[in-house]
């Protein structure tokens, strides 16, 4: 980035240039974690075991506020402070989005939720396969297309996968 802006012939739009983008990258980056995610709304999807349960446990340790989205209410985690849970099966198209829709804008979102069927490749089943891709790739597409719809209203917003 930096020979790029020395590449340009004039020293005025040289300094500017330079100057814009330590404007930028100062703007952007606070200082500490904890500043940054402090009081920002964050979806997490498949937020009741594994990595999603580590990762709304580290958002709520620095500070955030997070939507926990899970499969089933008796697979769902104990109510933590700062977090709302919502039901919701990913792998349906329309409810996804209804309830993703309904959350409001937010800061962020992990897509984390994913399922593996394992099955020998010659003994794949349609089932298994449409399950997979549900929740692997469309959930994806369809809460992000939810939560984006709502971005317009938040400063700053990021969606990980």
């Amino acid at each position: 980035m930096f020979r790029s802006v020395l590449k340009i012939k004039n020293t005025f739009e040289q300094d500017f240039a330079v100057k814009c983008l330590f404007r930028n990258m100062a703007g952007q980056a606070p200082q500490k974690m904890e500043d940054y995610f402090k009081n920002k709304k964050i979806i997490v999807t498949g937020s009741c075991a594994g990595m999603g349960e580590k990762i709304t446990q580290r958002l709520l340790d620095l500070g955030a506020f997070v939507y926990a989205v899970v499969e089933k209410e008796k697979g769902a985690a104990k109510a933590l402070p700062n977090t709302k849970q919502i039901f919701c099966d990913v792998s349906d198209w329309k409810d996804t989005y209804n309830k993703m829709y309904e959350i409001g804008p937010v800061h962020g979102l992990v897509n984390n939720a994913g399922v593996a069927v394992i099955e020998p490749f010659f003994d794949v089943t349609e089932n298994g396969w449409n399950k997979t891709l549900n929740i692997n790739a469309r959930a994806l597409v369809r809460i992000s297309q939810a939560v984006a719809k709502k971005y317009d209203r938040c400063r700053y917003q990021r969606i990980y996968r």
